[in-house]
């Protein structure tokens, strides 16, 4: 089980780095859904590694965890539901513009967040983002695996260099 799991995260990161670019640069939801949803699974089957394994998840340092945890807060905080009282304080001008547009008609609660469906799909970027930075730590520990990793990540760079110039050469005018 352990080895099946090893080799699920290898290529699953690989995989992961491959492949989002190629997927329109990973712009449209569904290449970002689909590219997080990996990340996800990836971290998933990290956690089982460890409860069936003997190894320890390792964590970064702290410094390093202060960065993520303060970009979830701020974007936890932006799609929270505040009262309008504490909205007005923290955010006046977010206030005003609820205020101006019909969305504060209602005593209920307002986000900070204008569009809180896009802030969101941000904060799961992030998350995912957190989830590939947690992999790689635990996963590249041996100079072996961060060699894979990083040919991976040339042959990858090779490829699309490859494939934009090819493009500029044979390109259209049209994107599809």
């Amino acid at each position: 089980m352990e080895r099946f799991l090893d080799r699920l995260i290898e290529r699953g990161l690989q995989t992961l780095l491959i492949m989002s670019p190629r997927a329109l640069a990973s712009v449209p939801l569904w290449s970002q859904s689909l590219m997080e949803s990996a990340a996800f699974i990836i971290l998933g089957a990290l956690l089982l590694k460890r409860v069936f394994g003997a190894s320890p998840l390792i964590l970064p340092k702290w410094r390093l965890l202060i960065p993520i945890a303060v970009f979830v807060l701020i974007a936890v905080i932006q799609i929270m539901p505040l009262p309008q009282a504490v909205l007005s304080y923290i955010s006046p001008k977010t206030a005003q513009i609820h205020r101006a547009f019909g969305n504060a008609s209602s005593s209920g609660p307002l986000t900070v967040s204008i569009y809180p469906g896009a802030s969101i799909n941000e904060l799961l970027k992030l998350l995912a983002y957190a989830a590939v930075f947690f992999i790689t730590i635990n996963y590249c520990k041996t100079s072996e695996r961060i060699d894979r990793l990083m040919r991976t990540v040339v042959y990858t760079g090779i490829g699309l260099l490859s494939l934009a110039i090819l493009q500029k050469l044979t390109w259209n005018g049209r994107l599809y």
